[in-house]
């Protein structure tokens, strides 16, 4: 037997103010969903998607995880028709440790099922899943959006899952470059989601794994800040899977991180029995939670740790100065000139923080004077006093591509209060630019809606290509 050895860590990132990720971590069974929709709702999206997926989940076979996909389509869709919630949806990426039929407890057999004692009746799953017949270990794996899932195997890092996107989509078709996916000005524009539509399509297969393989489930937050290169490195490097999950997520914020970024390692370990009891299913979210290898999560402050027999990081303002050795008259004040003077001190300390913090709050949206591309900027319209607005992120997008209404409201400089905002307000002009123009990047699919209600027939051997 097999089992898997995990680390996760969630971070809400550098740039936003809610953590809408989410991870499920448990002994059979891991999982990332990547929400998104609003205030508040992506938050909901993902963490609804997720609990579905842990309860739906009993006995994981591709048929079984494909059918717990659906189940949590369906609940993130009815959570949805909340007016709060609307619009709401969630990415969701699973892989599933599949147990032979060998192995299963004979306490789990039911005894009322007439085919539960004949070794020669046929498994339900047999007919679903063709060549999944065959003796040891296997792993089901889906995928809804553009979380991704890797396996690590001799050193090498090999995407297993394939982007809902429209710029993977183009990249797949051969229509751009991944160089140009990069910086393509509709690289977050997820064509497949959860919870958007009241059916949607899964892709499901199932994997043979080997102890040893290192298995990655990440959100975009990750691989949109670092590269597959320097990912490997530190897969390659950190034999711990809570270790490296750290620095992958350490690395993410360090490259900037614009978005809430969710890492879970899992490592292919023989099963010696250890987890046996007590690693219970485990929820991982919030600015920085993780879950370690024994399925026990632990909130990590924002605190620099340090290791023991390192030395504590030294500050310029708790180190003593030498004092000058020439004398000095030390003036006279009285308690009513220095209670003058510290109210005096205090008002403009107050009056400087209220200017900056005037001056310096709020984001808004325009084009930039220099290149003429839509983006958002930190700050007031025009500045403030000293105070002059900072780019935080360019669309790409010329203002002059925009039709002349979109221009107009660009024009006009909207302020918002938070930078998620700022961002929803792009991607809604963003939506209505391509549903007044479309352009030549659209592309429609004709795929098998997968639902609740209908047997799903996978494929053991063959799995979406990587892009």
């Amino acid at each position: 037997m097999i089992r898997f050895a995990v680390g996760a860590v969630s971070d809400v990132g550098k740039r936003r103010t809610l953590n809408e990720d989410c991870a499920l971590v448990s002994e059979r069974v891991v999982a990332v969903a990547d929400g998104m929709g609003g205030h508040a709702g992506g938050e909901v999206a993902s963490e609804v998607a997720i609990e579905a997926l842990r309860v739906a989940i009993a006995d994981p076979d591709v048929p079984t995880l494909a059918d717990a996909v659906v189940r949590a389509n369906a609940a993130v869709w009815e959570r949805a028709e909340a007016p709060e919630l609307r619009g709401m949806g969630t990415t969701l990426c699973a892989l599933a440790l599949v147990v032979p039929d060998d192995d299963v407890d004979p306490s789990d057999v039911d005894p009322a099922d007439p085919d539960a004692s004949d070794p020669d009746a046929p498994h339900p799953n047999d007919a679903a899943v063709a060549g999944a017949a065959e003796p040891g270990p296997r792993l089901a794996l889906t995928n809804v959006g553009d979380s991704r899932a890797y396996r690590l195997v001799g050193g090498s890092l090999e995407q297993l899952t394939e982007d809902h996107s429209l710029v993977e989509g183009l990249v797949r078709e051969g229509r751009i470059t991944s160089e140009e996916a990069a910086v393509h000005p509709h690289r977050n524009v997820v064509t497949r989601v959860l919870g958007i539509a009241e059916f949607v399509d899964i892709d499901a297969w199932e994997l043979t794994p080997e102890v040893g393989d290192r298995f990655l489930l990440c959100s975009d937050g990750l691989f949109n800040e670092v590269d597959a290169n320097r990912i490997a490195a530190t897969l390659r490097r950190l034999a711990d899977p809570q270790e490296a999950a750290h620095e992958l997520v350490s690395m993410a914020n360090q490259a900037g991180g614009r978005d809430n970024v969710t890492v879970v390692v899992a490592d292919v370990v023989d099963d010696d029995g250890e987890l046996a009891a007590g690693f219970g299913d485990r929820v991982v979210r919030s600015r920085r939670e993780v879950a370690d290898m024994a399925g026990f999560t632990a909130i990590v402050d924002e605190a620099a740790v340090v290791a023991p027999g390192e030395d504590a990081p030294r500050s310029r303002s708790l180190l003593p100065r030498r004092e000058r050795r020439a004398e000095r008259t030390a003036p006279r004040f009285t308690l009513r000139t220095a209670g003058f003077l510290l109210l005096f001190v205090g008002v403009f300390v107050v009056a400087g923080l209220a200017v900056a913090w005037y001056g310096q709050g709020g984001y808004f949206v325009a084009a930039d004077e220099d290149t003429g591309e839509v983006a958002v900027f930190e700050g007031r319209p025009g500045g403030f006093l000293w105070f002059q607005p900072s780019l935080v992120e360019s669309t790409g997008v010329q203002l002059t591509e925009l039709t002349p209404v979109l221009q107009e409201r660009i024009s006009s400089e909207p302020q918002f209060a938070s930078f998620d905002e700022a961002e929803a307000y792009l991607a809604n002009v963003a939506e209505q630019q391509a549903a007044a123009r479309p352009t030549t990047t659209t592309t429609s699919t004709t795929s098998t809606s997968t639902t609740s209600t209908t047997s799903t027939t996978v494929d053991a051997g063959s799995s979406p290509a990587a892009p």
